[in-house]
């Protein structure tokens, strides 16, 4: 028996598990927070809208900068497009940027990181990053500017609560 041959596929298999979980990273964690904030309709309608905010951000910073994605992309999925034109920019990574505001809302809200969640994140930015989507420079940006988005959310959030109350 070759134990080579079988290690050589299980270390393949368990790579191609790792690196779906970092391609789907952004639908996983959409599943995870609506999962988590679905007896709080405000928190949840706030992150959705926070959301579809955070990617408009992304896509206007991306032609604003007009930095290059790596040339030479990996395909994980066999029948994924590889966008040439204006998907051909890359800062700041749109998939780390939506992860990261994801991350950082539900941990505001729900609860104190969670280890899986953030163990998404990563896998999220090591996916993009082996794959050749994203430099690691537009891959931290992107989860530095989805964080930051969320705090300005959840800022947003508390002062329109403060002020209601007044009412």
């Amino acid at each position: 028996m070759n134990f080579s041959k079988i290690d050589e596929t299980l270390v393949l298999k368990i790579m191609e598990f790792i690196n779906s979980i970092g391609f789907f990273g952004e639908l996983i964690l959409l599943c995870i927070v609506s999962f988590s904030l679905y007896t709080n309709i405000a928190d949840l309608l706030v992150f959705y809208i926070g959301l579809i905010l955070n990617s408009f951000l992304n896509q206007i910073l991306k032609p604003l900068i007009k930095n290059p994605r790596p040339s030479d992309p990996v395909k994980f999925l066999a029948d994924e497009k590889l966008i040439k034109g204006t998907n051909s920019y890359g800062f700041p990574s749109g998939h780390s940027q939506n992860v990261f505001y994801s991350l950082t809302y539900l941990y505001l809200t729900v609860y104190p990181m969670n280890l899986l969640t953030f163990i998404i994140g990563l896998l999220t930015i090591y996916e993009r990053w082996s794959h050749r989507n994203h430099t690691l420079l537009q891959l931290f940006s992107g989860a530095a500017i989805g964080c930051l988005f969320a705090f300005f959310v959840i800022y947003i959030r508390d002062c329109f609560e403060k002020n209601m109350r007044k009412i």
